[in-house]
């Protein structure tokens, strides 16, 4: 039996890098299905944050290796295959200081809930809520400014991330281009 103590940082500041699965072998080592870009992120973990229901544990990584689609995770003080059972399902996640730097033109998709969205006469639209990752394309929500709210929508709306509607990302100035048009065309005619 193993007390951890609770942290003080909040589950929504960390970043998901991997889903625990079941315990592996006799050694206390358990499988992880990563969510990252890097397949070989695992190697370079040293501390590590699991979360599961509203549990957030701190452990330490002694050792990983490379599965087929997984990796496979040692934590310290976990020797046995029924004492990191309880780990299985749980969410591995990192402070947001240790994400590994993305390729040329890939983001992280929570960096976008600090950008503004303009229009392309540079027009002040409105707030990035959140950027989502849908099945078939990633999209913004939108929320429009008070001022800008009579020519769109009261309404958050689902911009897509494709080149019609997104023109431009200039990370240094936090802020997205869009057609307006195009949003124009995804506003309800009346709001209800």
């Amino acid at each position: 039996f193993f007390m951890f103590a609770r942290m003080e940082i909040s589950p929504e500041e960390l970043v998901l890098i991997g889903i625990l699965g079941r315990p592996h072998g006799v050694r206390g080592q358990i499988r992880c299905f990563p969510q990252t870009h890097d397949i070989s992120r695992h190697k370079q973990l040293k501390e590590v944050y699991v979360q599961k229901q509203k549990s957030l544990q701190k452990l330490i990584v002694e050792s990983s290796s490379s599965g087929n689609d997984f990796c496979l995770l040692k934590f310290k003080e976990f020797n046995t295959p029924e004492s990191v059972a309880s780990l299985t399902h749980g969410e591995l996640l990192i402070s947001p200081e240790e994400r590994l730097p993305v390729p040329d033109d890939q983001y992280y998709l929570s960096d976008f809930s600090e950008f503004l969205a303009y229009s392309e006469n540079n027009e002040f639209l409105g707030n990035i809520v959140e950027c989502l990752e849908l099945p078939s394309v990633n999209a913004f929500c939108i929320s429009f400014s008070q001022e800008k709210q009579k020519d769109f929508s009261t309404k958050e709306i689902l911009a897509p991330w494709i080149d019609d509607c997104v023109l431009d990302i200039d990370e240094s100035a936090k802020k997205i281009i869009f057609s307006t048009q195009f949003l124009k065309s995804l506003c309800p005619e009346k709001d209800s």
